[in-house]
């Protein structure tokens, strides 16, 4: 009895478990697993990418193994030459994504720089507004009503109100 107890309430806290991740919200308000990127992270491959990783992968690993067993110096030469002109363009395509990768965090970089420019000329009017609400006896960190709404639970992006 105590055995069959124990299998059901593991089925069930599994049910309950994938029901969960079902019901979960990601940041883009679809449904599904939460979908979390730590900045120090590579970005997922897709299936496309990997298939083509894979196969240049296999290619240099055939154009090596035949390099290696030719004995003809001529043929050798030539699959050696190939095998380098693989390994460049593999080399290149890695530099040419770190490039890309680069120009972006330099986007997100003046991106940052102007908000805080921004912040720090609005930074006493910013204070001045918040010493008159504490002095009007409001909370400073209190926003109005639409604010605690978006930040509530269960308030799905689709219902935004028009800003």
């Amino acid at each position: 009895m105590k055995r069959w107890i124990t299998v059901l309430l593991m089925v069930v806290f599994a049910a309950g478990i994938s029901v969960a991740e079902d019901l979960v919200q990601r940041r883009d308000g679809k449904p599904g697993r939460v979908e979390r990127r730590d900045e120090h992270r590579r970005p997922r491959l897709s299936e496309k990418q990997r298939e083509t990783i894979k196969a240049r992968r296999e290619k240099i690993k055939n154009l090596a193994e035949a390099a290696r067993a030719e004995t003809d110096p001529a043929k050798k030469a030539e699959l050696t030459e190939t095998l380098r002109s693989e390994l460049t363009e593999a080399a290149k395509k890695v530099q040419a994504r770190f490039r890309e990768r680069i120009e972006k965090v330099e986007k997100d970089l003046e991106t940052m720089k102007a908000r805080l420019e921004k912040a720090e000329t609005q930074m006493d009017q910013r204070v001045e507004e918040k010493l008159q609400k504490i002095l009007a006896g409001e909370q400073p960190g209190r926003r109005d009503d639409s604010s605690k709404k978006r930040r509530s639970k269960g308030y799905l992006p689709e219902n935004r109100p028009a800003e």
